[in-house]
């Protein structure tokens, strides 16, 4: 079982099995599969928060999604 590691501020963890590039849903679900592996993981990402919703996103809840067009 890996060590746990301690969060310093201002220093980056250099004991790391896998760095993940990006925070994005992509690279949060990988951090996650693999720190169910027992990973030792480090996110990097310095951008702006990217979890805002998307007026084009088409896969909505049948709940809520308007009625298909008939032809």
């Amino acid at each position: 079982m890996p060590s746990a590691c301690r969060s310093v501020p201002g220093r980056v963890p250099t004991d790391v099995d896998v760095a993940v590039v990006g925070a994005g849903s992509a690279g949060l679900s990988a951090a996650l599969v693999l720190g169910r592996c027992l990973r030792r993981v480090l996110v990097l990402d310095g951008g702006p928060p990217r979890n805002t919703p998307s007026p084009a996103v088409q896969a909505s809840s049948p709940a809520t999604a308007p009625r298909p067009l008939s032809s």
